[in-house]
C-alpha cells in the first residue's frame, strides 16, 4: 500500500509543527505519526490519528532541533508505506534586550540568554535614519552582552540580537539606543 503523497511540514515554531499531506488513493482507517529527533538522547513521539485527516499539529518539541516526521496509514490491520519529512524547529531567541550603558560614542546592550542550544549571538546595529552602514558583532553563546563602539553622539540606532545555531537564526530581540 502506498504512503501519503506530498507530506510537508509548515508553521514551524520553536516547539511545534504542522504536518500536511494529500489524501492517498485509498481511505486509511488510521494514520500513525512519529517524530524522531536527530539527537540520540531525545525520545520518539508517536501518535495515532483518524484516517480522515490530512493535517496534524504537534506541540512539545525541543527548540532548535532537527526532526524527522513519518506518517503511515493503516487499513484492515495492514500498514502502508511510510512517508517522511525532515524539519528543524526554530532556534530559541534572546529576550529582554536593553541598553545598560552609553557614552558619547558607544553603548553596552544586554539580553536574557536563549533557552536552548545555540552556537552564538549576532548583534546588528543600524542607524534608524538608514544613512550610513550597519555594524555587526558576533558574541559567544555563553555571553549576554555586547559593547558597541564607533557610534555617533545624539544619533538613534536600531539594535537587533539574534541567536544562531548552524545556519538557523532565531526571532530577533530589538531595541534602540542614542549614544551621548
Amino acid at each position: 500500500m502506498s504512503g501519503v503523497p506530498q507530506l510537508s511540514a509548515s508553521d514551524i515554531t520553536e516547539t511545534s509543527v504542522l504536518l500536511l499531506w494529500t489524501p492517498p488513493g485509498l481511505q486509511y482507517e488510521t494514520y500513525y505519526v512519529t517524530f524522531s529527533s536527530q539527537k540520540e538522547t531525545e525520545q520518539q513521539i508517536s501518535v495515532q490519528v483518524d484516517g480522515g485527516l490530512t493535517t496534524y499539529s504537534q506541540t512539545g518539541l525541543a527548540a532548535g532541533q532537527d526532526y524527522t516526521a513519518t506518517v503511515a496509514g493503516e487499513i484492515a490491520g495492514q500498514r502502508g508505506a511510510e512517508s517522511s519529512v525532515t524539519f528543524t524547529t526554530l532556534t530559541p531567541g534572546p529576550t529582554n534586550l536593553r541598553v545598560v550603558k552609553t557614552t558619547s560614542t558607544s553603548a553596552v546592550v544586554q539580553w536574557e540568554r536563549s533557552q536552548g542550544e545555540i552556537d552564538r549571538y549576532h548583534v546588528i546595529v543600524t542607524p534608524t535614519d538608514g544613512a550610513g552602514s550597519s555594524q555587526e558583532v558576533t558574541v559567544p553563546a555563553g555571553q549576554d552582552s555586547a559593547h558597541i563602539r564607533q557610534l555617533e553622539a545624539g544619533r538613534l540606532y536600531d539594535v537587533v540580537v539574534v541567536a544562531e545555531k548552524g545556519a538557523s537564526r532565531s526571532k530577533p530581540a530589538t531595541s534602540q539606543v542614542t549614544p551621548g
